[in-house]
Parts: C-alpha cells; structure tokens; sequence
C-alpha cells in the first residue's frame, strides 16, 4: 500500500469522524478522537430509569435499526460506542436515526 492510499484512508476516516462528531456532539458529551475508529458518548442523561447502556443500545437497534455498543462492553457504563468505520451513505443514515432517537429522548 503506498504512501498516497494511505493519505486517502485516513482523509476518509477523518471525515467520517469530523461529521459523526459534528452530530451527536450537540447531543451527548462526546471527545473528538484522534486515532480511534469510534465515537464513545456519554448517555447517562438520556437513560430512562434502571435502563443501562446495554438496554439502550438494544432500544436503539429495535427501535432505529441501528448497531451500536454498550459501554459496559468496555468497562464504561453510561456510555456507547459508536463505530465510524461503515461506507458513508450507511453512517450518514446510522448517524440521523441515532440523533432522531437520543432527540425524543431529552424532549
């Protein structure tokens, strides 16, 4: 692989990254990764009562259709994992039905 693919790859990583970050930022406290595949939010505000991360994560994939992982997976409950890693027609349309869920969520 050469210099230049490499170049493109992580232009693409990072744009993906930059407009994942840019949308569920405004919702849930969220760090800009620097060399990671995933965004890892904080939900503990949108948890309903007695709910975890792993049952929203569940609601979310019944509910919008989308996967995503649970904190707990990753010794960090109250938050998800949400990966940037799919083609970006497929991560515009995750990134909305996730924004469209945690949107009901703090109304």
């Amino acid at each position: 692989i050469s210099q230049k693919e490499i170049e493109e790859i992580s232009n693409t990583f990072k744009q993906r990254r930059d407009f994942a970050y840019s949308k569920i930022s405004p919702l849930l406290p969220c760090e800009l990764p620097e060399g990671a595949f995933y965004l890892f939010p904080k939900v503990e505000d949108v948890l309903e009562k007695n709910e975890n991360s792993l049952e929203l994560c569940a609601k979310i994939l019944k509910e919008k259709n989308v996967a995503i992982l649970p904190g707990s997976a990753f010794g960090k409950e109250g938050y998800v994992r949400i990966a940037f890693t799919t083609d970006e027609e497929l991560l515009r349309e995750g990134i909305k039905r996730i924004c469209e869920f945690i949107s009901q969520r703090k109304k």
